[in-house]
């Protein structure tokens, strides 16, 4: 079985957007409309943004893999990340005016930090060492662990606005605490 689908996916949104949303892959919907984060986790992602007061429109989406993630290994999935982070880093050093990484998953988090293990880091801000980016990394669980876990009634929703909200401090400041790593 092969380890990627066939369609490309690229990023989208404002190429001026101070908030960068990283995700993992494309998903069927995702494939089918050509844009990231228009399924289910998306369209849920963007409500957590809008709730935790973000304006959608200028917050630019792209995931670590330009085509749906088939593997399902840890090992092999960090390995992949290996290979695109560099194709990353040049996605994201074009959009100048970044000072956000709003970093979901497990994949994502590798890609910019070099850690795993989203839940234990989920709400933390680090820096995006590995993607030589000048901007502060959020990490965040995926939507789709949210919708899983009982959607806007699970007690990780709320735990996601929250590292939202934070997100948005950071942005109303000049400087930012950095987690230890």
């Amino acid at each position: 079985m092969p380890d990627f689908g066939r369609v490309i996916v690229g990023g989208y949104g404002p190429r001026d957007a101070e908030v960068v949303l990283l995700g993992q892959s494309p998903g069927r919907e995702e494939e089918q409309q050509g844009q990231p984060f228009v399924g289910p986790a998306g369209r849920y992602v963007q409500a957590c943004f809008e709730e935790a007061g973000y304006d959608w429109s200028r917050v630019y989406r792209t995931n670590v893999f330009r085509r749906r993630l088939l593997a399902t290994s840890p090992e092999v999935i960090r390995r992949h990340v290996d290979r695109e982070r560099e194709n990353v880093a040049r996605e994201l050093r074009a959009l100048r005016r970044m000072r956000l990484l709003v970093c979901v998953g497990n994949e994502a988090l590798y890609c910019a930090t070099g850690l795993w293990g989203i839940r234990s880091h989920h709400g933390r801000v680090l820096k995006p060492e590995l993607l030589g980016l000048d901007a502060v990394c959020l990490c965040v669980v995926h939507p789709a662990f949210v919708l899983r876990d009982g959607g806007k009634e699970s007690l990780w929703h709320r735990k996601l606005v929250d590292a939202l909200r934070l997100g948005q401090n950071l942005l109303a400041r000049k400087s930012y605490a950095l987690s230890r790593s």
